[in-house]
């Protein structure tokens, strides 16, 4: 694992460095080179990933709990993900409004996935107090 940590470090530092160089003569190629770098970072954490989201499946099982509870946390910390790097990115051209709106839309979308979870537990308070 550190090896890999290792290698997506070492390719972040270069982009950064091209991207910097590449900054002064042609700016919609550096900023093609961070979003292309971004892209492939995230891909490695996908493939980092697998393996943990397994475990947490089998200690789910493990416990008798609904898996929905973990599936609602796992798409919350990807709509978090996605929508830094698009802030980012909007932010890097030069596009704070537009950076800005997209982290209101991910924002929203947290708060609308999360509507279930603050239902189970409005029947469970309703549960005790009868």
């Amino acid at each position: 694992m550190v090896d890999n940590i290792m290698l997506v470090a070492a390719l972040c530092i270069v982009a950064a460095i091209l991207c910097r160089l590449l900054d002064k003569y042609n700016k919609e190629q550096a900023v093609m080179l961070s979003i292309a770098t971004c892209a492939a970072v995230l891909g490695f954490i996908i493939i980092f990933i697998s393996p943990v989201l397994n475990m947490i499946s089998n200690l789910y099982s493990m416990c008798d709990m609904d898996e929905d509870y973990s599936l609602i946390i796992f798409k919350s910390l990807g709509i978090c993900y996605i929508t830094q790097f698009a802030c980012d990115v909007c932010r890097d051209c030069g596009e704070n409004a537009i950076g800005t709106v997209a982290e209101i839309a991910g924002k929203t979308a947290l708060v609308i996935l999360a509507l279930p979870l603050f239902e189970n537990l409005i029947e469970f308070v309703n549960r005790l107090s009868q």
